[in-house]
């Protein structure tokens, strides 16, 4: 069974995909906390870069993590978002970094591919078992404006129902011409907030905002 199943029932009411001053957020773990406790969110998913050769003490944070959410009521998934190195779908973690983690997001960050191997390797990805979320689905191939046909599209979601791989719905990076109402039928989602800042959580008209919890289709 996938480790996300555990929170089923508050993916889109979750708040999911926050990075922390580890990495490139610019938020503590006590700070995010409060946050998520302010906003009503029923829980704080904490989803930090990590690599083979960590910049930083996972097993700390995953720890920081679970002692600040308890003590304000809240639930909390501490996971990593790792990034797919090859066609192959293998992850840039180590192996204890995989195994501790709450939920495990395979992430395309800067590792090229021609458009064949990307999506070669995003069908290995979602047959990695460790992976649980494909986070910011789409977005490498809109990047690199790669022209994805109609029936790969299908073929990749089908592999994610197969696979019973979380597709994000993230709301800083959504694909370019993707529907999700027509195309995501039987997909199973989790809205990804894909925070770094919690100054930059604005009103209506911006991007970051609306990823507050009432301007989100569930």
């Amino acid at each position: 069974m996938k480790r996300w199943r555990r929170y089923d029932g508050r993916l889109a009411s979750g708040l999911w995909h926050v990075h922390t001053e580890r990495t490139d957020g610019e938020n503590s773990v006590t700070e995010l906390v409060a946050f998520a406790d302010d906003r009503g969110f029923p829980l704080l998913g904490i989803t930090e870069h990590v690599r083979r050769e960590p910049t930083y003490d996972f097993d700390a944070l995953y720890e920081e993590g679970k002692r600040a959410a308890a003590a304000a009521d809240l639930e909390c998934a501490v996971g990593c978002e790792a990034k797919v190195l090859d066609a192959d779908g293998t992850l840039d973690a180590s192996e204890g970094t995989l195994d501790r983690a709450d939920v495990v997001y395979a992430a395309y960050h800067g590792t090229p591919f021609s458009r064949d191997e990307y999506l070669e390797s995003v069908h290995a990805m979602l047959e990695n078992p460790a992976v649980d979320v494909w986070a910011h689905p789409w977005s490498y191939a809109d990047g690199q404006g790669y022209e994805i046909d109609a029936d790969e599209r299908a073929a990749v979601l089908e592999a994610v129902r197969e696979n019973d791989v979380l597709f994000e719905l993230n709301v800083q990076r959504p694909p370019d011409g993707f529907d999700p109402r027509t195309e995501l039928r039987d997909v199973r989602t989790v809205v990804g907030y894909d925070l770094h800042d919690l100054d930059r959580w604005q009103g209506k008209n911006e991007r970051v905002g609306r990823s507050e919890p009432e301007d989100i289709e569930k």
